[in-house]
């Protein structure tokens, strides 16, 4: 399903705030995806999320040019 290279658009589920983050998986394993850090859509910087935060995942694997 996942592969290494793909693009994730996360959104957090429970969160009055709206914010968009981008990520992108790194690694792959048995029962586990592995993702790069998410960066905020608006600021573009490193976005730092609870654990146990839920969230609300959006995939592609396509290559634009």
């Amino acid at each position: 399903m996942f592969k290494i290279g793909d693009i994730l658009m996360l959104e957090q589920k429970y969160s009055s705030q709206k914010e968009k983050f981008k990520s992108m998986v790194v690694d792959v394993g048995p029962g586990c995806v592995y993702t790069d850090f998410p960066i905020n859509l608006e600021t573009g910087k490193i976005a730092f999320l609870m654990d146990g935060a839920q969230l609300n995942v959006t995939f592609s694997n396509e290559i634009y040019s």
